[in-house]
């Protein structure tokens, strides 16, 4: 699919848009039951559908389509379902849902902080999957267009910069001062660019939680703390002393760099920052 036949995807609001081809979805799951349920719910929501039983497998067809949705169980044969999560990540902007049988809050939260966008407990309920991956897709397609239509367009590319760092919001890349790249979840890459829009000041955990935009999110405000930590970490900060993302006790968190912000420098993008190794 073209990123032209994507826009109008996600403009027209149809799920049977006449002239445009499927987006692509893949159900990463070992249990048929389970994998015949959710196939058939995509297929329902117009997608074309991939299944796999293994990560080996999944990855391969990551390989090979453009996927824009991947559901996963967390327990497969060859490994652990967050493992996978975490290497999609590193080269894909496909929304993530867990589908799992493990239901603690534990769970919940790691798999929301290593990479996925959703997470849902066995026995699939067809109306709640079928409604949360539209609205994923539909917050997938519009944070992943790469060409920007004018400087009037609310989704143009933001990019901050700071002390040799960048930041590309839509695309969710974070550029070190080496040109080193990292790709952050969504929940991470949010959070940071209400840091910097509100550089300077104190952001509190609600605040953050209320700019996820994530209706039916299991996102608390412990997970907030768990995505700064992360952020921290990929910014190379010391937990005890940071520079660039201050925990105000009893208030919340504060970007506590100058940045320079531009909302359109698409000729620096070309070409990307390589991968952190």
């Amino acid at each position: 699919m073209t990123c032209s036949n994507i826009r109008t995807y996600a403009r027209s609001g149809r799920r049977d848009h006449p002239t445009l081809p499927p987006l692509q979805a893949l159900v990463v799951e070992d249990d048929e039951v389970t994998r015949d349920i959710v196939v058939s719910t995509l297929v329902g929501e117009s997608f074309r559908v991939f299944t796999a039983g293994t990560i080996a497998h999944a990855l391969s067809l990551l390989d090979d389509n453009e996927i824009v949705l991947i559901t996963i169980d967390v327990e497969l044969p060859d490994g652990c379902g967050f493992d996978l999560a975490q290497m999609v990540r590193q080269s894909s902007n496909a929304g993530v849902i867990f589908l799992t049988v493990r239901a603690s809050e534990v769970d919940r939260i790691l798999g929301l902080e290593l990479g996925g966008d959703d997470y849902l407990t066995k026995p699939v309920r067809v109306r709640e999957l079928a409604v949360r991956a539209r609205n994923l897709v539909r917050r997938v397609v519009a944070t992943t267009d790469p060409v920007l239509q004018s400087p009037s367009d609310a989704t143009r590319f933001r990019i901050f910069a700071f002390r040799g760092w960048r930041f590309i919001a839509p695309k969710r890349h974070l550029i070190d001062p080496t040109g080193c790249q990292q790709t952050l979840s969504r929940t991470e890459a949010r959070i940071l660019e209400t840091l910097i829009e509100r550089r300077g000041a104190v952001v509190s955990r609600e605040a953050l939680l209320a700019s996820l935009d994530a209706p039916g999110s299991l996102a608390n405000q412990r997970s907030v703390d768990l995505s700064i930590m992360r952020l921290r970490r990929k910014l190379g900060e010391n937990g005890r002393r940071p520079e660039f993302l201050i925990n105000v006790r009893g208030e919340g968190y504060l970007f506590g760099e100058p940045a320079d912000v531009s909302p359109d420098l698409r000729p620096t993008l070309d070409p990307p920052g390589a991968e952190c190794r």
